[in-house]
C-alpha cells in the first residue's frame, strides 16, 4: 500500500504598514493610522489521491488598525504565478486554491481575473480582526509522495 501524504505548510506573514493621511498644504493635524496583519498558516495534511472528495483546510489571517479605516486584504499568486494555484514538491505540482467564503465559490487574490479580496469599511480600532481563509485541493490528482509548499504573501492596504 502506497502511503500518499502530501502536506502544505501556509507560510506565516507579518507586515506593518503605516500611512499618514491629509490633505496637502492644510493646517488640520494628519492622523496616522498604523495595522499590523499576520496568518495563521494553512495545513492541509494527508492527501489522498484515490479520494473521491477535495481536501479541505481553514487557516485564517488577523489584522489590528490604531484607527478606523477602510481595509483591503489581498493574497498573492504563490509559486505558480496564476489564481490557479499549485504545490510544489521538486518538480511535481498539486492544484490546490484559497477561497473567501466557506463554500469555496470566490477565489481569494488581488481583485483580478476574477478573484477577490476581503474588504472591511469599518474596522473596529485597537481590536483584533479575525479571517478565515479557506482551502480546497480537489480531488483525484495524480502525484507522487512528497512534501508540497507554496510561498504566499498577504499585502494589507489601508
Amino acid at each position: 500500500m502506497i502511503d500518499h501524504r502530501h502536506m502544505r505548510r501556509w507560510r506565516d506573514v507579518v507586515l506593518t504598514v503605516a500611512l499618514v493621511v491629509g490633505w496637502p498644504g492644510s493646517d488640520a493635524a494628519q492622523t496616522v493610522a498604523l495595522c499590523t496583519v499576520e496568518s495563521s498558516g494553512l495545513e492541509f495534511g494527508v492527501y489522498d489521491p484515490l479520494d473521491p472528495s477535495p481536501l479541505d483546510a481553514t487557516g485564517g489571517i488577523a489584522y489590528t488598525c490604531s484607527t478606523q479605516v477602510v481595509v483591503a486584504i489581498a493574497i498573492t499568486t504563490g509559486n505558480g504565478g496564476s489564481f490557479e494555484r499549485s504545490m510544489g514538491s521538486g518538480t511535481d505540482t498539486l492544484s490546490y486554491n484559497l477561497y473567501l467564503d466557506s463554500a469555496r465559490t470566490k477565489v481569494w487574490g488581488d481583485g483580478a481575473l476574477g478573484t477577490g479580496t476581503h474588504v472591511d469599511l469599518d474596522p473596529p480600532k485597537n481590536a483584533e480582526v479575525d479571517v478565515p481563509v479557506y482551502g480546497r485541493i480537489p480531488a483525484r490528482q495524480s502525484v507522487a509522495d512528497g512534501r508540497y509548499t507554496d510561498n504566499l504573501m498577504v499585502a494589507m492596504v489601508f
